[in-house]
């Protein structure tokens, strides 16, 4: 999964109506991905799938539909989710990519063990879209903090810029936010999603 997920690295600015960045399949729900009821079960899930929803990646299930798990029913039809999946910002002109592809001053948070996605959205939907991302696949959790005024979609990035927030996984909304901080654990995300903003 990580392997098809760096593949897209790069590509945000290409996809796009009529010619989407795929990589592959889900395999939610299958061998490694499989439901054994653990919390690791649930989080490498939504990893996968909020990975391929915050990239515009196209969400073709290939899992047993008629054996499926609820937790597994409840990560592939979360409709905040979808709704980022399925937005496009035409006036960015990008579906999704790794955080330093949009400005190298965001290497310093972008390394091998963690990464930050984002997605610029559409007006009507939202600001903007984040994954902070655990690769990590042993015990080991990763701390992310981000202030919100250097994102791309910031236009004077020298003020304190405050967002609404919504996490996306647990349908929960934080008010007048003007940083995020968290700690991922081991092969999991936070999937965020950042509306009305203001400076």
């Amino acid at each position: 999964m990580l392997h098809n997920l760096d593949c897209l690295k790069s590509f945000g600015q290409y996809g796009g109506p009529g010619h989407w960045n795929d990589p592959d399949f889900l395999e939610i729900g299958n061998g490694e991905f499989a439901d054994d009821g653990t919390e690791r079960a649930r989080r490498i899930n939504e990893a996968h799938f909020g990975l391929w929803c915050i990239t515009s990646a196209p969400l073709i299930v290939s899992n047993d539909i008629y054996n499926i798990t609820p937790m597994v029913l409840n990560v592939i039809t979360n409709k905040h989710a979808i709704q980022i999946n399925q937005c496009y910002d035409s006036q960015t002109q990008n579906a999704g990519d790794l955080l330093a592809e949009f400005d190298p001053q965001f290497n310093y948070i972008d390394t091998k063990s963690k990464n930050v996605w984002y997605k610029p959205l559409p007006a009507t939907v939202g600001n903007a879209s984040l994954v902070f991302l655990n690769r990590n696949y042993d015990t080991t959790a990763e701390s992310f903090h981000i202030e919100f005024a250097i994102l791309p979609f910031v236009y004077n990035q020298s003020k304190v810029t405050f967002c609404d927030v919504l996490d996306i996984w647990s349908d929960t909304s934080y008010f007048n936010f003007s940083a995020y901080r968290c700690e991922v654990p081991p092969a999991a995300i936070v999937f965020l999603k950042l509306f009305n903003c203001w400076q």
